[in-house]
């Protein structure tokens, strides 16, 4: 994990309580001098972490300081800065010029050159160069891409806000745009999310800017048309307030296009049945096959229609976006890797489905959205299965019962339900098969069922006691179910500790090959693995990395797991813990059930460091074991 305040404060929050020195810079692979001066400059403007001979922890009031948000921010990157500066005014611009605002040799600035070819080409995009002049060559809406891309890089750098961050012109005042913009989309009864409104507005800015530049988007730089009545009404109007606002004449070309940015970040009628209307069959078929192939590999209950729809909406608004090259940033891409990983991984497989049937590249930005579609969905409509059963016994007197009910139910949340309320005078003992029995008087309970006395109108003290009561028995369920699975699906051929590897892409081809060899693998095993790296890198937490198939290739659920203290590079992090999972047909739900503990576990650091240091296979499977019980 990179050592940022964020990062830091993160850890000490999770754990709660005293950290010690070196546990944390193991954990951010950095020395115990390096995590004091961070804990100095956490505490430069008001002390929350406080120190002792026991470490460091966050001190009870740290409140909102604890949140993240002190961030140590990179610089610019000097090739990102220098596609700013060719874009910041039309024709070509001297070489001698653009050194010495760089502050490079010309030989560093020529290095410079050759290195954004490529990146240009895949835009589109081209160098030119006479003599000592250069420009950018192409169509302006693959320079405003460019832009937007680099923005997306930078958005707290050397350019600390969108206004900023644009090569030069006329700008828009950022929260009056956004007020203009939704007040717009209002009137027209279209719906946009608070991503589709930022994407909106930077788009105006970037508009603003180049128009006022001389660089106005022309009718040969759109090739999609079709946006609906209310999107080209929108558009118009909000061309003509900022045209207004600025001086500047806005074209047809330019508001066409701001009509096809309005169509594909916004829905008609927040939470109204018309918003499904531009839904086609294909874009059902994909969420279909996206909610069985999910529901089955996951083990899940099956996805409601309600929840296809939606889905189906979602991918169509996904598709235009990737049929105009339009790019929707997710600013808690990272967050959502790192803190829901499990829920990242299905919307990876979703994202895999989409392609398939499309044709298209789902970029990592449009996986983290389709998180939300999912996790949103299974927080509101918790699985049955593994879910605590239980009884609620009350005293029958002036409604208490209903009262005591409620407030059992409220306190379950998703882990559990109420399978039957009555008068503790009407229980009898093994009478429903239960996990839990909270009543307002001891009774008589099988060996296996906690029993947990509350008052006859539960008090706050009693709720909070519950909810550990809760959580205490599911973390022992899955703990004790968890840990019976490991030694059958890490065996002791099946770990390895600082092999000769350092690429990603080593490591899969080793165990890979091994996996074959041991006859635990179907053919394509390694290319399975590698494609779903495509998609997204499977590494999280700068220490850990779990690769695994899109499809269900073992011929027996496996875990392979790598050990190394030398970092491996693992697309744009590195890690020392790689598991490489072996999903078959069969035992799904036990498989699943440890990878999603698995994923939890690992994403705090400390417990990633601990499993570092093992130096056994039986050393290595007691810290795992230990890890995810919590111990």
């Amino acid at each position: 994990m990179q050592m940022t305040i964020d990062a830091l404060l993160t850890v000490l929050r999770k754990q709660g309580d005293w950290v010690e020195a070196q546990a944390l810079a193991e954990a951010f692979q950095v020395t115990t001098r390096t995590v004091r001066s961070y804990v100095r400059r956490a505490n430069k403007s008001r002390q929350i972490i406080e120190s002792s001979h026991r470490g460091y922890r966050l001190m009870a009031n740290a409140g909102e300081y604890a949140m993240p948000s002190a961030r140590i921010t990179p610089v610019a990157k000097r090739d990102n800065r220098l596609l700013m500066m060719l874009l910041s005014r039309p024709g070509a611009q001297s070489v001698y010029d653009l050194a010495e605002v760089l502050h490079v040799s010309d030989s560093s600035l020529s290095a410079l050159f050759r290195s954004l070819r490529p990146r240009l080409s895949e835009r589109g995009l081209h160098l030119a160069r006479r003599r000592e002049f250069v420009w950018i060559e192409g169509a302006e809406r693959d320079k405003r891409r460019l832009i937007r891309h680099i923005m997306r890089e930078h958005p707290l750098a050397d350019f600390p806000s969108p206004v900023a961050n644009l090569p030069a012109g006329n700008t828009l005042d950022p929260t009056e745009t956004n007020r203009l913009v939704k007040d717009v989309l209002d009137k027209n009864e279209l719906a946009c999310s608070d991503f589709g409104l930022d994407n909106l507005v930077i788009h105006l800015q970037i508009m603003a800017s180049r128009i006022s530049l001389g660089s106005a988007i022309s009718d040969t730089d759109l090739s999609w048309t079709g946006a609906s009545d209310a999107s080209q009404h929108a558009a118009n109007e909000i061309c003509s307030l900022v045209g207004k606002v600025l001086g500047i004449e806005i074209n047809t070309a330019e508001r066409t296009y701001v009509s096809l940015i309005v169509e594909t970040n916004t829905r008609r009628g927040q939470n109204k049945p018309e918003e499904l209307e531009l839904v086609t069959p294909s874009d059902l078929r994909i969420a279909r096959e996206i909610a069985e192939r999910l529901s089955w590999t996951y083990c899940l209950d099956d996805f409601s229609e309600e929840f296809i729809r939606r889905l189906a909406a979602h991918v169509n608004l996904l598709l235009r976006r990737a049929e105009l090259g339009m790019e929707v940033p997710n600013p808690l891409l990272d967050k959502v890797k790192s803190d829901y990983p499990l829920i990242y991984d299905m919307a990876v497989r979703a994202a895999g489905i989409i392609e398939g049937s499309s044709g298209y590249a789902v970029s990592e930005d449009e996986i983290a959205f389709l998180a939300f579609h999912v996790g949103g969905y299974l927080s509101q409509s918790p699985q049955k299965s593994g879910r605590i059963r239980c009884v609620v016994l009350y005293l029958d007197y002036q409604g208490l019962g209903s009262t005591l009910t409620k407030r059992v139910d409220e306190t379950l949340g998703i882990r559990g339900e109420v399978v039957l309320a009555e008068a503790v005078s009407d229980y009898v003992p093994d009478q429903i098969d239960c996990d839990l029995i909270v009543s307002v008087a001891p009774v008589e309970a099988a060996p296996d069922i906690r029993l947990f006395v509350v008052g006859p109108m539960m008090s706050d003290s009693d709720e909070h006691a519950l909810k550990n009561c809760v959580e205490d028995i599911f973390n022992t369920r899955r703990g004790d179910s968890t840990t019976s699975t490991l030694r059958r699906f890490i065996l002791p051929d099946l770990i390895q500790f600082d092999p000769p590897v350092k690429t990603r892409e080593e490591v899969v081809k080793l165990l890979a090959s091994d996996c074959e060899r041991k006859g635990l693998v179907e053919d394509g095993f390694e290319d399975d693995v590698l494609e779903r790296e495509r998609l997204s890198p499977t590494s999280f937490n700068n220490l850990v990395a779990i690769p695994h198939t899109l499809r269900p290739l073992a011929v027996q659920p496996f875990l392979y797991l790598i050990i190394s203290r030398q970092p491996i590079s693992w697309g744009k992090q590195k890690v020392n813990l790689v598991l490489l999972l072996g999903m078959a047909p069969y035992e799904r739900e036990s498989f699943m059930n440890l990878y999603g503990d698995l994923l939890s576990a690992l994403a705090d650091p400390l417990n990633a460091s601990s499993l570092i240091e093992s130096s056994s296979y039986e050393d290595a499977i007691e810290r795992l074991e230990h890890i995810i019980r919590g111990k």
